[in-house]
C-alpha cells in the first residue's frame, strides 16, 4: 500500500520517485528494479521511500489511484461535452505517465488497477448507479470497468502510442457496445429480463 500525507513535503517525494521510477524503467524492466536503485536515481532515502510506499508496485497503485481520482472527477462533474471528448480526456489522463503505464502493462499489473477502484467502491457505486445488493455483481462490475482501461492501454502501446487522440478508448467502448448489442439481439430474453439493480 501507499500512505501518502496530503502535505507538499510528501508530494515533492512522491513526484521525484515517480520521475525516478521512469527513468529506471527507460534502462531496465521492473523485475529488475530495486528500492534501492530507484532511490539512489531520484535522490529520495530509503527511510522517506518506505515511509511513503510499502514496495515499487505501490508507486504504480498511487498513480493509479490518482488518475482514477481525476476520472472520476470528470464524469462527476460532466467536464465533457460527448463521448469523444470523454474519451480523449479518458486517454490523456491514463497516458500521463506513459512510461508507467507501459510497464503495467508489459508485467500484466491489471491487479493493481482492479484494487485501486475497488478501494472506493462506494464512490463507484454511486458515479456508475450500481446499487447491486450482491457484492459477486459489483466485483463482476469493477472487473469490466477495469478491463476496459487495460485493454485501450494494452492496444495503445501495441500501436507505440502512434494512434490518433482519443482514438484507443473511443474505440474499445465502439467494439464494446457492439458486442452488446449483439448479445441483447441474441439473447434478448435473457438480456431484457434480467434483474439488473436499479438506481
Amino acid at each position: 500500500m501507499h500512505h501518502v500525507p496530503n502535505d507538499l513535503r510528501a508530494k515533492k517525494s512522491v513526484d521525484s520517485i515517480t520521475k525516478g521510477l521512469e527513468s529506471c524503467l527507460q534502462e531496465k524492466p521492473l523485475d529488475q528494479i530495486k528500492v534501492k536503485d530507484l532511490c539512489e536515481r531520484c535522490g529520495v532515502s530509503r527511510a522517506t521511500f518506505y515511509r511513503l510506499f510499502d514496495s515499487i508496485i505501490d508507486v504504480f497503485s498511487y498513480e493509479c489511484d490518482a488518475i482514477r481520482d481525476a476520472t472520476m472527477e470528470i464524469i462527476r462533474n460532466n467536464f465533457f461535452q460527448d463521448q469523444t471528448d470523454i474519451a480523449r480526456r479518458c486517454e490523456k489522463l491514463w497516458v500521463r505517465h506513459e512510461v508507467l503505464m507501459k510497464a503495467l502493462v508489459d508485467f500484466n499489473l491489471i491487479g493493481v488497477l482492479y484494487d485501486s477502484h475497488m478501494r472506493h467502491k462506494d464512490e463507484l457505486k454511486e458515479l456508475y448507479s450500481t446499487y447491486y445488493e450482491d457484492e459477486t455483481q459489483f466485483q463482476c462490475f469493477v472487473s469490466l470497468l477495469v478491463s476496459f482501461i487495460y485493454v485501450a492501454l494494452t492496444v495503445y502501446f501495441a500501436h507505440e502510442g502512434k494512434l490518433e487522440d482519443n482514438d484507443v478508448f473511443l474505440m474499445v467502448y465502439k467494439h464494446t457496445s457492439k458486442i452488446l448489442e449483439t448479445w441483447k439481439k441474441a439473447m434478448p430474453n435473457t438480456v431484457e429480463n434480467s434483474s439488473l439493480p436499479e438506481k
